[in-house]
């Protein structure tokens, strides 16, 4: 009973572990993309003026 209780706590580590690193990977991409589509957004506007 002991190794199977060990063994489920490293499981839910795991899957913990992997929901935040989403998370994490989800909002930094957010963050790039937001930054990006701001970049574009002034180009498009100095392109424009030029």
């Amino acid at each position: 009973g002991e190794e199977k209780l060990e063994l489920a706590d490293e499981v839910v580590l795991v899957v913990v572990f992997k929901c935040i690193w989403m998370l994490g990977v989800r909002i930094l991409f957010d963050e790039l993309r937001f930054r990006l589509f701001v970049i574009i957004w002034l180009l498009n506007i100095w392109i424009n003026k030029e």
